[in-house]
């Protein structure tokens, strides 16, 4: 089943959760992107070591340079040959602010870009 996230802006990054390496069972990624409806934009493929512990903070798609306006980014897990885990952790946007000054409208406008983290958890 892919995820979809829908956000505005010039970039978007996504995060997730790496397992550790378990016996029987699924631990490796297998993603696979596609961005505004278009062809498929890129692929990750990850697989755990003979670590214990959880990997946080697993950046597996940053897209910069985006044209400002809003984004369909699809995440889907390629299930071919061994399966795919995706555990997602978090996503960061960027959209560009316009500062304009108070005291001098004629003063060159500055632009600045604002990121927002973005979690989600299932209800119970």
């Amino acid at each position: 089943m892919p995820i979809v996230f829908y956000s505005p802006g010039t970039a978007i990054e996504v995060f997730c959760i790496a397992p550790p390496l378990t016996t029987n069972a699924i631990t490796d990624y297998h993603l696979n992107f596609t961005l505004d409806g278009g062809t498929r934009h890129g692929t990750f493929s990850y697989a755990p070591s003979s670590s214990t512990q959880f990997v946080y903070n697993l950046s597996v798609v940053a897209l910069q340079g985006l044209e400002n306006v809003a984004h369909e980014l699809v995440v889907s897990t390629d299930d071919s040959d061994v399966g795919s885990v995706f555990l997602f952790d978090y996503a960061v946007y960027s959209v560009p602010v316009t500062l304009e000054s108070k005291s001098n409208l004629s003063k060159p406008i500055r632009r600045r870009e604002r990121s927002l983290a973005v979690s989600w958890a299932p209800s119970s």
